[in-house]
């Protein structure tokens, strides 16, 4: 796992019920986007609002979409978890310009092995165009705030449009930098 710590913009109002704390709103800035593509060095917006379920909100240069999302305390050491998984739409790396920047770097021994091909095309997403519209995607989103101030975020987007390269799946994955939650009214 990847740790994110930064300047962002936290709000978390905290409700009790008996033993645990739910959160109304949080609200994280990460200062760059990801640490897995060079290029993408612009800030990432999260915001969650809702109690145990709630709304999950991603906003960077390079992805928007909005999520149906849990969050939930662990009262053993404070550690807040929020997750979020569903089928959405957002601009994406351009698919078919993914494909091609990606096969063209695959050696021939290693065409038909999905795993290389994904790993290779993220050397293509900084070179890769936008999608001019939002795309289908299947998005997954972990964050994780750790006491004292740590805040870990992993984001999985899979194109559900077929992808030219082996099995026919395509996924961007990314770990956003220097993330930090700034206020908590605890």
């Amino acid at each position: 796992m990847l740790r994110a710590v930064a300047p962002a913009i936290v709000v978390v109002s905290m409700l009790s019920a008996s033993d645990s704390a739910l959160a109304e709103s949080i609200a994280i800035s990460c200062e760059k986007e990801t640490i897995t593509v060079p290029e993408w060095k612009n800030p990432l917006s999260i915001s969650y609002e809702g109690a145990e379920n709630g709304t999950l909100a991603i906003k960077a240069e390079h992805t928007e979409f909005s999520l149906p999302a849990s969050f939930r305390m662990h009262a053993e050491d404070g550690t807040r978890m929020i997750e979020a998984f569903a089928e959405t739409t957002a601009v994406m790396p351009d698919l078919a310009a993914l494909d091609g920047c990606t096969a063209a770097k695959i050696p021939a021994d290693l065409k038909g092995d999905a795993d290389f091909y994904n790993v290779t095309s993220m050397s293509c997403l900084g070179v890769t165009a936008a999608s001019a519209a939002p795309v289908r995607i299947t998005a997954s989103v972990r964050i994780g705030i750790l006491p004292p101030a740590d805040v870990i975020v992993e984001m999985k987007r899979t194109y559900l449009d077929a992808s030219a390269g082996p099995g026919g799946v395509m996924y961007v994955e990314t770990y956003p930098a220097n993330c930090k939650v700034d206020s908590d009214p605890k």
